[in-house]
């Protein structure tokens, strides 16, 4: 069983950032139930479709349960105090004035239960001219100065495509759980946290702002290269791939410069950093010109021959099949019911427990609502009378029996 077996978590979350902080808590052993509308997390309709499902969706909901309610029914608030009364924990990214009529803000969730641990994500804080906007990935990307950092030193700024922002928020936000239930086991009181996406983004951004603050120095946009070393960047293979070079010290530019057979370290232009920042275009064009006669795998085992930092520029399906990311145990797969495996990737833990078995994909809208009225404390009447009065969604056998 895993660390956190017996601890219970309710999900009030919608994308990206909570649903992947409750999913991770639950690969490690939460009981994690998912509270979604009657039409599901938006995120169910966005990006292509597995078996019907949005790929995107499943990536970020495994080891859940799902409750539909309609949460615009009076009805739904009493469900979800019910809830709230017997879970450890409560994420939520829900916004005022919804939080306050779900009656899951802190002040109300703490009088429910007054031991629980409150996990609170906004798109900005809590507090300021911002607070209550709503807000996404790429917004914070802009708002912290990570777009301004991006993309060609001559273009216009650009956000990273993957949503490192958001994924980065769901972090602290386990982090913000398990530093909080750690509280609460020395105190005995229950614990608030609260974290945004511009605060995770700031924390991306630390060394930038960090050197800002301290010597007004403003980190330029270098697309591949380096302000502080060089070389660093991207070149050409004579196969056609491609690889990232990077020399962080002078030890690092004699190894790739060995690697590469070539003594550019001799070279009064690349005898030190500060020389090489100086003829960093000749620097880029002499390893340049030594890449265009290797192919990629002949100069990965040459760099790894001599310790020097090198590494393929993979796409997307290139990196599923990787023989590290394959040895890392970084891709999880797991059969369904019905016999069909899920693949995704795997929280980035190597652990020593027993994973909670076996984990479970991401659930159907709803999946679970009745079986969880039922643990709960309702009857079967009025589980009936809530299905047939549109308060709760279930599955209906032929959304349970769904072709492939």
């Amino acid at each position: 069983m895993g660390p956190l077996a017996g601890t219970r978590v309710l999900e009030v979350a919608s994308m990206i950032s909570g649903p992947y902080a409750a999913s991770f808590l639950g690969s490690l052993g939460a009981d994690v139930v998912k509270v979604e509308d009657l039409q599901g997390d938006p995120l169910r309709v966005l990006g292509p479709r597995w078996r019907g499902q949005s790929a995107l969706f499943m990536s970020v909901n495994r080891n859940k349960r799902s409750i539909a309610l309609n949460l615009a029914d009076p009805g739904a608030r009493e469900i979800i105090a019910r809830l709230v009364e017997r879970s450890d924990v409560l994420i939520t990214n829900v916004q005022e004035p919804a939080l306050s009529a779900l009656g899951i803000s802190y002040d109300q969730a703490s009088k429910v239960r007054p031991d629980i641990v409150w996990v609170g994500i906004t798109a900005w804080g809590k507090e300021g001219p911002y607070a209550g906007r709503p807000g996404i990935d790429p917004l914070a990307q802009s708002l912290s100065g990570l777009a301004s950092l991006n993309g060609g030193d001559a273009g216009r700024p650009s956000r990273v495509p993957a949503p490192i922002i958001d994924m980065t928020t769901a972090l602290l936000a386990v982090i913000g759980a398990l530093v909080g239930l750690q509280q609460r086991n020395a105190t005995g009181s229950g614990q608030r946290v609260d974290t945004s996406l511009l605060e995770a983004a700031l924390c991306l951004n630390t060394t930038s702002l960090g050197s800002y603050l301290l010597t007004g120095w403003v980190h330029p946009r270098t697309a591949n290269r380096s302000p502080y070393f060089a070389p660093s960047g991207i070149f050409r293979c004579a196969d056609g791939s491609h690889v990232f070079l990077s020399a962080p010290n002078d030890g690092f530019f004699r190894r790739l410069c060995e690697a590469l057979g070539i003594p550019l370290y001799q070279d009064e232009r690349f005898k030190d950093m500060e020389s090489r920042l100086a003829h960093v275009d000749e620097l880029e064009r002499e390893i340049q010109d030594i890449c265009n006669g290797l192919a990629l795998f002949e100069l990965l085992e040459r760099c790894a021959r001599y310790r020097a930092l090198a590494a393929p520029v993979l796409d997307i399906p290139q990196v599923v099949q990787h023989p590290q990311v394959l040895a890392n145990d970084s891709i999880v797969e797991v059969v369904d019911d019905s016999g069909v495996t899920f693949r995704g990737i795997d929280v980035p833990l190597r652990r020593g427990w027993a994973d909670p078995a076996p984990p479970a994909i991401g659930p159907e809208i709803g999946q679970h609502s009745v079986e969880l009225l039922l643990e709960h404390g309702y009857s079967s009447q009025e589980v009936a009378r809530f299905l047939a009065d549109g308060l709760v969604r279930a599955p209906d056998a032929a959304a349970q029996s769904r072709p492939l």
